[in-house]
């Protein structure tokens, strides 16, 4: 398989696909109800009729590899879209948020968000 350029190897991402749904298999089992209210939390909705898009990246640098996470939510929080990216020969963590940045934008394009209010994560 070919993306971006870069060729992966099928068991590459049968793994990745796996280790992120163990991933989201161990956060449901951990999770518990917050029991503060929305308006106390660290997101913030957008203005009406515009969405707003979360991403971030991680980047290991002694195999060149970054992973984005994206998503993106309208004004009431409903979920919109979300998704991951692999990206390798990455050389530096700014060059991962950056492509980060990058992916978030063409994600929601192309998810339909013509308008959007984004915030980089912490």
């Amino acid at each position: 398989m070919n993306y971006e350029g870069n060729k992966y190897f099928m068991q590459y991402l049968v793994d990745f696909i796996r280790g992120y749904c163990q991933e989201i298999s161990s956060c449901h089992t951990n999770l518990q109800v917050c029991s503060v209210p929305i308006r106390n939390q660290l997101w913030r909705p957008p203005d009406s009729g515009l969405v707003k898009l979360n991403f971030d990246a991680s980047f290991l640098k002694d195999s060149r590899v970054s992973f984005t996470a994206v998503l993106v939510r309208n004004n009431e929080g409903k979920f919109l879209g979300a998704c991951t990216y692999p990206f390798r020969e990455v050389v530096d963590a700014t060059v991962a948020e950056a492509r980060a940045c990058k992916r978030a934008m063409i994600f929601t394009a192309n998810i339909g968000g013509n308008e959007l209010f984004w915030k980089k994560t912490l």
